[in-house]
């Protein structure tokens, strides 16, 4: 995964400071996901990658009917390659001591290679939908 190889989101590992979407590179052809046949990059394309803190912001509020679709037609169509899962950020306390292990645990997560942010997934795109 590279990012002459990958149409990504924000917060994915090829854009991990902000936010942005990717929905203009894919169009629905006959219920079908396809990378944008006005992409100048199509024929190169060969992973989407996306972010749960992309994600679980239009799937939160029904208004992002559209975005919702292609989450939903990236999920059943495409083959989900990778999931990489973060260790759990420590919950809040007003307890110091509590407060003090918890984020020991969480920084021993880390230490062991744990990953730290949103999870992110990675697809690979049928070679028909480039």
């Amino acid at each position: 995964m590279t990012a002459a190889n990958t149409i990504f989101e924000g917060y994915t590992p090829l854009l991990p400071g902000g936010s942005d979407k990717m929905f203009d590179r894919f169009d629905i052809a006959d219920g079908r996901l396809v990378v944008n046949p006005a992409d100048p990059h199509r024929a190169d394309m060969r992973y989407v990658t996306v972010s749960s803190d992309i994600d679980d912001r239009y799937q939160a509020e029904a208004k992002y009917v559209d975005e919702q679709r292609f989450y939903k037609l990236l999920g059943e169509q495409y083959g989900l390659v990778a999931t990489y899962e973060p260790v759990p950020a420590p919950a809040p306390t007003i307890f110091a001591t509590v407060g003090i292990w918890r984020s020991l645990r969480y920084l021993g997560g880390l230490a062991r290679g744990g990953l730290a942010g949103p999870t992110i997934k990675l697809y690979e795109i049928p070679a028909d939908r480039r």
